[in-house]
């Protein structure tokens, strides 16, 4: 048998016992193991993702649930669960209530549902919830907070037409987190900001060899 030699081995064999340890979210198999065998939250999120991606949505559910519901949960579980939750079973309660468990614990990705799911009723607290997305470090959250504040600065008609305020610093400010959303992986960020080269605004001339590179 294994012999349990050195620090890191002890270690692991605690951590085991304890409720596993976090998976590499690469490989497939250790997260099911760390998942269905031991038990972590963190990576029954993984599993799930991983479950997702290969459209297995009854498999990816049944992780996230796991791992949102574990004594020490995962937060970004409780998201994605209610985003299984919103396009599955079209149930909008359960899944704003997973939601705001998640945003409430300070995960990005959970604010940012919460702030998608406010956004036509209470637009201002959408607004705070994408802020806090941004500030958790989730692209998206970013792009939507850059996205609001150039809504209320510019005309968007497909493209950006006519500037309607003078005030340049708030107009940048918005681009600046447009731009960081884009750099994030926000696919939306970056179409935003093809929209603003392409069109040129102030302090930022046109140019559609930018715009062209950020729409593909």
């Amino acid at each position: 048998g294994q012999v349990l030699s050195g620090g890191s081995c002890i270690a692991k064999a605690r951590a085991i016992k304890e409720g596993g340890f976090t998976c590499d979210p690469s490989s497939r198999s250790q997260c099911q193991d760390q998942c269905d065998g031991a038990g972590n939250a963190d990576s029954c999120n993984s599993f799930g993702e991983i479950l997702a991606s290969e459209n297995d949505i009854d498999g990816a559910r049944e992780r996230f649930k796991k791992g949102c519901e574990a004594k020490k949960p995962s937060l970004t579980a409780c998201a994605n669960l209610a985003g299984v939750i919103l396009k599955t079973d079209k149930d909008a309660e359960r899944a704003l209530s997973r939601f705001k468990i998640a945003c409430d614990g300070g995960d990005g990705l959970g604010c940012y549902g919460l702030g998608k799911m406010m956004r036509a009723d209470n637009p201002q607290e959408a607004s705070e919830k994408f802020s806090l997305a941004c500030d958790a470090g989730f692209s998206a959250g970013c792009a939507a907070v850059g996205e609001n504040i150039l809504e209320g600065l510019v005309s968007w008609y497909g493209s950006l037409k006519a500037v309607e305020s003078d005030d340049v610093e708030e107009l940048n400010k918005g681009i600046q987190l447009v731009e960081e959303g884009c750099l994030g992986g926000s696919e939306r960020g970056c179409f935003m900001l093809g929209t603003i080269y392409e069109s040129g605004v102030p302090g930022r001339r046109a140019s559609m060899v930018e715009a062209t590179a950020l729409y593909e």
